[in-house]
């Protein structure tokens, strides 16, 4: 099948799908699924005739002339550089699964809009970037993102036009369950902590100014936050080295109890080795005076002495006052 015949084919079937969506659209719904899309019309100054449709992950550099770029431009004069730099990035850049337009990083502004917005997306961040330094403020491209820094702050932003998602009908279904329609609206939004909750809708010029203020007042509620913030940290720190001291003074005085105990342990076994010795003793002494009285003294040499030397020479080495050892602690 040649090429022709093939993309025309293509074209027809996108036209009937197309066709049977329109007919059994269900309610739509915002992409957030909280709230309504708010009411400002679309702007259509700085559109860019001719530029191509995009699908859901497609890469524009497969489709994207030069000549779309200089189109592109011709729409921004005496734009900011970062402007500039972001509109001749786009051919490098991926359309999303919502079909927005993905940009960002350190190689251009962070947005994600439709084609057919792009312009008048760059136009507004021309406008915002112009007030921000107006305020003394600046913004700079980072890896994470577009940071602007105003009032001694920093925070990420992002320039999104709002969508609606619909469900799929079921012989539909692919890749994902829903389909996505951009409204044109578009949002200046900060993205704070990662929330996204600070956003605005950009319908005229002065959004940009009520955006700004906004972000501002953000800003300014910030100092308090860290104080408190760091408040809780410092209160948190003392509280863990208090927990840390009295564990400390458990433990040391759970150490001195061992060591009193292995003293009186060490304590009572001298006692009882020198009580033992004491009775051997006393018995050494009443053995020789029943012996002396019974059959006479003990002939040195004899039986009997030598049992009574081995007795008297375990009695000293029982009794810690004369055993080699000694006592466990001195007196």
């Amino acid at each position: 099948m040649r090429k022709e015949v093939f993309e025309q084919r293509a074209a027809e079937m996108r036209a009937r799908l197309q066709a049977d969506r329109e007919r059994t659209t269900p309610k739509l719904e915002p992409r957030n699924g909280a709230g309504r899309e708010p009411p400002p019309v679309p702007d259509q100054t700085g559109s860019v005739p001719g530029l191509p449709s995009v699908e859901p992950h497609q890469l524009l550099e497969r489709i994207w002339k030069p000549a779309y770029t200089k189109a592109l431009l011709t729409t921004l004069p005496k734009a900011h550089s970062l402007v500039i730099q972001s509109a001749q990035r786009v051919g490098k850049s991926q359309v999303g699964f919502d079909g927005l337009l993905c940009l960002g990083g350190e190689g251009g502004l962070d947005l994600n809009v439709s084609l057919p917005r792009l312009a008048q997306a760059l136009q507004l961040y021309d406008l915002l970037i112009r007030s921000i330094a107006d305020r003394g403020g600046s913004i700079a491209l980072a890896r994470e993102g577009t940071m602007v820094s105003l009032d001694g702050e920093t925070e990420r932003i992002r320039l999104r036009e709002g969508t609606i998602r619909r469900l799929k009908r079921q012989p539909e279904r692919s890749y994902g369950d829903y389909t996505y329609d951009a409204t044109g609206v578009l949002y200046f939004v900060l993205l704070e902590d990662g929330t996204g909750k600070c956003k605005t809708a950009i319908g005229r010029d002065a959004d940009v100014a009520d955006f700004l203020g906004k972000v501002r007042a953000v800003f300014a509620r910030r100092p308090l936050a860290r104080a408190e913030r760091e408040e809780r940290q410092r209160q948190w720190q003392a509280e863990q080295q208090r927990r840390a001291e009295q564990e400390r003074l458990e433990a040391e005085a759970q150490q001195q109890w061992k060591e009193q105990q292995q003293r009186f342990d060490a304590l009572y076994k001298d006692v009882t080795r020198w009580q033992k010795a004491a009775q051997i003793r006393a018995y050494v002494t009443a053995f020789i005076q029943e012996h002396e009285h019974s059959r006479g003294p003990v002939v040195p040499g004899s039986a009997p002495d030598g049992w009574l030397r081995w007795v008297q020479w375990y009695a000293d080495q029982l009794d810690p006052f004369t055993s080699s050892d000694g006592p466990s602690e001195d007196p």
